[in-house]
């Protein structure tokens, strides 16, 4: 089995073997903009924020076209417009390599 290539998880922001956050997170890493902590960064130290619920659905079309969803639910949705933000690299912000 091949090793996991350092590229991908720094694009996930997670080791592929047991999904362990990194230690140190790249900023265009995918965790970096969707977990929100305290202050500016995506540092563990910090306390986590606006916490969402989130859940993947996966799909495929009679074409032969799959994919997945990504479906998050929070009591308002300035936790989203944040993330979404983030994600696409908004506010002088590094975009979300997820998301290329």
């Amino acid at each position: 089995m091949p090793s996991p290539s350092p590229t991908k998880e720094g694009i996930f922001g997670r080791t592929k073997a047991g999904s362990e956050r990194l230690e140190v997170q790249p900023a265009h890493s995918h965790l970096s903009h969707v977990e929100l902590r305290q202050g500016t960064t995506a540092d563990a130290s910090k306390p986590k924020r606006d916490e969402i619920s989130r859940r993947s659905t996966p799909y495929a079309f009679h074409d032969g076209t799959v994919g997945l969803y990504f479906m998050s639910f929070c009591k308002t949705q300035a936790p989203l417009v944040v993330r979404m933000r983030a994600m696409c690299g908004m506010d002088g912000q590094v975009r979300d390599k997820l998301t290329e």
